[in-house]
């Protein structure tokens, strides 16, 4: 495989669990094998890829040659922390909105690095579609989540 089909297949992987926990949760299958619900593997997952989308915003901002439009450095940072944070101190459906809002923003940063040719076209568009499926999964729980 080469650079981009790597990157395609590593993308597309690292979706399953948003999908498979979002799904067993839906189904109310538990988890047998540790002592967290489905919902708290997903919030914790979406936790971890949050802070990796971050830290590939970061590095972009590293390699980049000359001013930027936007500061990715602060931008990264408060994405995570904002992640982090809503992992920690919220409720499930409010820390699953923040992950959908948050990760709507990541994809918004992608979508201005495409356009100022940071990012390639079609990298841009494997990270639109991941991030759709990925908010989708975090709005179905918190709308499927019992009150």
């Amino acid at each position: 495989m080469d650079r981009d089909q790597t990157t395609a297949f590593l993308a597309h992987i690292g979706a399953i669990p948003f999908i498979a926990c979002a799904l067993l949760s839906s189904l109310q299958i538990e988890a047998v094998t540790i002592d967290l619900s489905w919902l708290d593997i997903l919030l914790s997952y979406s936790l971890a890829i949050i802070c990796f989308m971050s830290g590939t915003h970061w590095g972009q901002s590293l390699a980049a040659d000359g001013p930027q439009d936007i500061n990715l450095f602060i931008i990264s940072n408060t994405c995570t922390l904002a992640a982090w944070f809503s992992y920690l101190l919220l409720n499930q459906r409010p820390a699953l909105l923040a992950h959908a809002l948050i990760f709507g923003l990541l994809w918004l940063i992608d979508r201005r690095l495409e356009h100022n040719k940071m990012i390639t076209a079609p990298y841009y568009h494997l990270r639109r579609r991941i991030s759709l499926i990925v908010i989708l999964c975090l709005l179905s729980q918190s709308i499927v989540l019992p009150s």
